[in-house]
């Protein structure tokens, strides 16, 4: 996320840019239609070859230069929660699609993530779901786990998980 216009101790624009890392499901309603969402950032670098500093946009894509997915590239996707909580266990489902968008099964899903926070640890059921258990340590609330889904001819999908609180 861009915050900022700035320039580096050389003399060259670059955009003040973080990396959110999580965010506080719970947050704060202070009425009616009101609501504020805590996010956890960190520092990060500015990338000039995908940054786009006029507009204030890291990771820019250029409208119209999106490419679309071949026709052997198929869709699929995670389902679980959002969120869990210190101390508990979730699983998430894997869901893979044809080419007409209908559900399929037969496919073996590969399930990896990025770096778990200590107190995470990640399991396969038989069935192909994806374990998650994060230890009952109130130092993991804010955090986050990314999980990906690949199968071969698909396109690997993403979910980005909250650790939240009791």
């Amino acid at each position: 996320i861009a915050v900022d216009k700035m320039y580096d101790k050389r003399g060259n624009k670059i955009l003040n840019v973080y990396q959110i890392t999580g965010y506080d499901a719970t947050g704060e309603n202070f009425g009616e239609g009101s609501h504020i969402l805590y996010l956890n950032l960190r520092s990060d670098e500015y990338n000039d070859d995908t940054d786009n500093y006029d507009e204030v946009i890291c990771d820019y894509i250029i409208p119209g230069d999106v490419p679309e997915p071949g026709e052997d590239e198929l869709l699929c996707e995670i389902k679980g929660a959002s969120s869990i909580r210190i101390g508990t266990t979730r699983k998430y489902s894997a869901v893979f699609y044809n080419a007409d968008g209908e559900e399929v099964t037969g496919v073996t899903p590969v399930w990896s993530n990025d770096e778990l926070p200590v107190g995470v640890t990640v399991s396969e059921s038989a069935d192909g779901r994806y374990i998650i258990a994060v230890d009952d340590n109130t130092s993991l609330i804010g955090a986050s786990i990314k999980i990906y889904l690949d199968a071969q001819g698909y396109i690997t999908a993403y979910y980005d998980i909250a650790i939240t609180a009791l």
